[in-house]
């Protein structure tokens, strides 16, 4: 199914949670087993080293507090985005503590719809600074991509616990189709695979007039007749000749098989265009032809949009 479920992730109840990391653990079982001494023996050593373990603690509840509290998060989105395909999704972390720098923060997605994200990390944020953590997002499948929050993680400053701040924040993405060979694409001499439709327009090279002889000119281009009529070497000029005009057909359908052929179809749709051919599609999708940057981005974001054919119930 091409399109991203509608359901939103239910987002944390606290903004922030706490999690003992796996060195937390064998602290916190040190710290138990040296109070249990401490308890048993009533020796003040062990008393004293007890404090000093429970005060490692608490120094680092706030210290990663301190940390967390100023930062203000905000998403650089991809240009384009592709199934299948890792693309850099930026997250800006601004520190707005005054004096305490923000260290060893981890930046990741909470559960991201329709993609998996990769998290990124920032070593040092000094205080009053700005720093771009780079995520790498892998959509499933073509389609929307929806981020919801972005969570903001430190294990600072000793790796006891790893504190995590989430941050809500709406985001809304189209996966254009994965990348696949285009295939033979239409040359005008018959029908290649793919269901493709093409009609040949212009392919001739347009007379714009004639100009006086230069350096480097070709002397095939030299119109010889009018040349000697004049008196001067003159040399025809032509406007480039215009590409054909392909109209693609995307067969209606469901499951794999459909998706595959929107596959094909957006890689036909590049390939022509690159060549400086027109592209259309008819089928289950109409798009006029058209050419151009801005008309690849057209169809490209019609493909990723396009829903499959509903089943049809027997006897209809």
């Amino acid at each position: 199914m091409a399109q991203a479920s509608q359901t939103r992730p239910r987002l944390p109840r606290l903004p922030r949670t706490l999690k003992v990391t796996r060195e937390g653990r064998w602290y916190l079982g040190l710290t138990f087993a040296v109070g249990l001494a401490a308890v048993n023996t009533g020796n003040n050593l062990l008393f004293l080293s007890l404090g000093m373990l429970l005060a490692l603690i608490v120094l680092s509840g706030l210290l990663s507090e301190a940390a967390l509290r100023r930062l203000s998060v905000e998403r650089v989105l991809p240009r384009e985005l592709r199934a299948e395909e890792a693309a850099r999704l930026g997250v800006v972390v601004h520190n707005g503590n005054r004096y305490l720098p923000a260290m060893a923060l981890s930046v990741s997605e909470l559960a991201p719809q329709n993609a998996r994200v990769e998290p990124g990390r920032i070593l040092v944020l000094p205080a009053g600074k700005s720093a771009r953590a780079v995520l790498r997002l892998v959509p499933h499948r073509r389609g929307t991509v929806r981020l919801c929050a972005v969570q903001v993680t430190t294990a600072y400053p000793f790796g006891i616990f790893a504190k995590t701040r989430t941050f809500p924040l709406d985001a809304e993405l189209l996966a254009w189709p994965a990348r696949v060979p285009p295939g033979p694409l239409p040359d005008g001499t018959g029908r290649p695979a793919g269901a493709l439709v093409h009609t040949e327009r212009g392919g001739q090279e347009d007379l714009r007039g004639l100009r006086p002889f230069r350096d480097g000119d070709d002397a095939r281009h030299v119109h010889w007749r009018r040349s000697v009529r004049v008196g001067a070497i003159l040399v025809v000029e032509r406007d480039r000749p215009r590409g054909r005009q392909v109209l693609l057909h995307l067969p209606a359908g469901r499951g794999e098989a459909f998706e595959d052929a929107v596959k094909r179809a957006a890689a036909q749709v590049e390939a022509c265009l690159a060549r400086g051919d027109e592209v259309g599609l008819e089928g289950a999708l109409t798009v006029p032809i058209g050419g151009g940057p801005a008309h690849r981005r057209r169809m490209l974001t019609a493909l990723a949009r396009v829903p499959p054919a509903a089943r049809r119930r027997a006897g209809t």
